[in-house]
């Protein structure tokens, strides 16, 4: 059997092309995918929703922009649960450029949303300090969170937010057990 030059040139040409594609990572994610991946986990039960996030999550700096529009323009009547996916969303995926709109989740009258709001900016921003403008206005905002009515028991989502942004460690090391003669 006899290969002809033109077939092993599209071949190589063909290979090339798949192996820059692999190298360079995925393809571009298109609007509609990423409509198509919110829409997937605002329809999932609450108690699924967390594969569907993970899925989102892995498109990338794609669902940013769509993720805060929803935080952002959320109401308390809405869907608590999904909106609260979004900012988990946020913060795993690192978006600096969220720190408003959670920020203002903070405020939220829902103290669920101000939770994770408080962990997401807690994920973001861990062990950055108060390096730049951006981080001390979060750790500005999650002190002032803790200052505020806010409940005892809701204090738990800034305070670890903290301890993550300014490297407080959370996993103190036990003191040797003394016996009872010492």
């Amino acid at each position: 059997m006899m290969i002809n030059r033109k077939g092993v040139l599209l071949v190589s040409l063909l290979a090339v092309c798949l192996l820059a594609r692999a190298a360079l990572g995925q393809d571009a994610v298109t609007a509609q995918q990423v409509r198509r991946s919110i829409n997937a986990l605002e329809r999932t039960p609450n108690y699924e929703r967390t594969d569907k996030r993970a899925e989102l999550v892995e498109l990338g700096q794609a669902v940013v922009d769509p993720l805060i529009a929803i935080v952002k323009e959320h109401r308390d009547a809405e869907d608590v649960n999904f909106v609260g996916h979004c900012i988990i969303a946020l913060g795993e995926l690192g978006a600096k450029e969220a720190g408003d709109v959670l920020i203002d989740a903070l405020g939220s009258a829902n103290m669920q949303l101000v939770y994770w709001a408080a962990g997401a900016l807690g994920q973001i921003w861990e062990g950055q300090g108060g390096t730049d403008a951006q981080s001390r206005q979060v750790n500005a905002a999650l002190l002032a969170l803790l200052y505020s009515d806010t409940p005892l028991a809701m204090a738990y989502g800034p305070a670890l937010a903290l301890f993550k942004i300014n490297g407080i460690p959370t996993t103190a090391k036990r003191p040797e057990i003394l016996t009872s003669e010492d």
